[in-house]
């Protein structure tokens, strides 16, 4: 338990590049994109403005909105590097594709360290940096399919609201929930 009291959510910087490294390393499952946007031709330095261009919202394609993406971080001593263990996406704003399948929140962990309850430390904290944001309610969605992801979601708040089909994979459902922020 006590490494979950070391986690932290940020905003990468210049300085995370080694640990962001090994965290591509370790995002070996498919249905999480990790690096969220991140081209493989692209300098580290080049993901970062392209990150920090997403947060303000420049250059996106019509059918995105702007969106603050932050990793979580543990650090394990005081000598080591800390390790980056999952992400989080926040949006302000929601488009009416957002409003259907994606919502306010996407987080996700590193296979390595699920089971651990990192995912609910980093919607906890996503929730903080909503309220900060100055929203009332968000709206988190997950897959029919991902259990864990459903739990922790409750476990934060979440209130069903309904379940839609995934246009972009019929074969799912997208369990919608809201949480309110003026708890």
């Amino acid at each position: 338990m006590q490494a979950l009291e070391q986690m932290q959510l940020r905003i990468l910087q210049l300085r995370d590049e080694s640990a962001f490294r090994e965290a591509l390393k370790e995002s070996s499952d498919p249905d999480f994109d990790f690096a969220l946007f991140r081209l493989k031709s692209e300098s580290f330095q080049d993901y970062l403005r392209r990150l920090d261009d997403r947060t303000q919202g420049i250059g996106l394609p019509a059918h995105q909105v702007a969106d603050q993406v932050h990793f979580a971080f543990l650090s394990q001593s005081t000598e080591s590097q800390p390790i980056i263990v999952g992400r989080l996406s926040f949006r302000a704003k929601l488009n009416e594709d957002l409003l259907k399948i994606g919502g306010h929140l996407g987080y996700g962990v590193l296979p390595k360290y699920r089971q651990r309850g990192f995912a609910t430390r980093i919607l906890a904290q996503g929730l903080v940096i909503a309220r900060r944001e100055g929203l009332f309610r968000v709206l988190v969605t997950c897959r029919s399919n991902n259990l864990p992801s459903r739990k922790t979601i409750e476990a934060c708040g979440g209130v069903l609201e309904d379940i839609v089909r995934d246009p972009d994979s019929p074969e799912f459902q997208e369990f919608r929930y809201w949480i309110d922020l003026a708890r």
